[in-house]
């Protein structure tokens, strides 16, 4: 009975959270502008009935083996939430309206496109110092390309088992992050910015560093978001063998 009733309560919130990231995602389809201050605050909306929902639907699962499993399902649709989002904000809305505007790629390219390496971060201080620019302008563009690519650090880790070393995860964010880029140069959704680059993989490694953390990994396994391979190793290595 208690079991029924955390898989009761479970649902309900996995429900309702689901529902909220359609929503979301609805709205930036139909041309809603990112919104720093908008994303995180519907992230929070959105984040506290999805881990609230996924604690109790853990609690009424009574096999570990069930739990690992609900558990990379939810972390799978949460990561394909967050890809829907990712590309309404890259892709969509506002930018989807003007692709295409530049006739000539290289014309696009040569007004919109940023090689040297903290030009546009210092412009961007340069412009808070001499308060010539909207303040929340600054933290769009420096803080959230700081954070968008931030939750690449929890699933690239949590849903693939080889991109658990830093070489591994720096070279497949680092791909990510330059095919969106390519492919915004390429469809005049956005500019390619060096800075863009950095903020962005800056982000990612900042949670990647946090849960390589010996701490954050092991709470992180007993919840299930991350495979314990020990353990598993020490199963294979403690088999019983065939007496002789």
């Amino acid at each position: 009975m208690r079991g029924k009733m955390f898989k009761v309560v479970g649902g309900i919130g996995l429900t309702v959270s689901c529902l909220l990231i359609l929503y979301m995602a609805m709205g930036m389809l139909q041309g809603g502008r990112f919104d720093m201050s908008g994303v995180i605050g519907s992230g929070l909306i959105i984040g506290v009935p999805m881990i609230v929902g996924t604690i109790f639907m853990v609690c009424g699962l009574s096999e570990e083996r069930q739990r690992r499993r609900f558990v990379t399902g939810v972390e799978w649709v949460v990561f394909a939430a967050y890809l829907i989002i990712l590309t309404s904000i890259l892709f969509l809305g506002q930018r989807g309206s003007i692709a295409f505007s530049e006739t000539r790629l290289q014309d696009y390219i040569a007004r919109n496109c940023n090689f040297m390496p903290l030009r546009t971060i210092r412009e961007y201080i340069r412009f808070y110092q001499e308060d010539t620019i909207n303040t929340s302008i600054i933290v769009e563009n420096l803080l959230g390309n700081l954070m968008l690519f931030m939750p690449m650090g929890v699933f690239l880790p949590a849903l693939f088992k080889k991109v658990k070393t830093w070489g591994r995860f720096v070279g497949i964010t680092l791909l990510i992050i330059y095919v969106i880029e390519i492919a915004q140069v390429l469809t005049r959704t956005g500019s390619y910015d060096i800075d863009d680059v950095i903020l962005n993989l800056g982000g990612a490694c900042v949670v990647f560093a946090i849960v390589k953390g010996k701490v954050v990994t092991g709470f992180l396994q007993k919840i299930y978001i991350l495979e314990n391979d020990k353990v598993e190793k020490v199963k294979v290595t403690q088999a019983p063998t065939a007496s002789k």
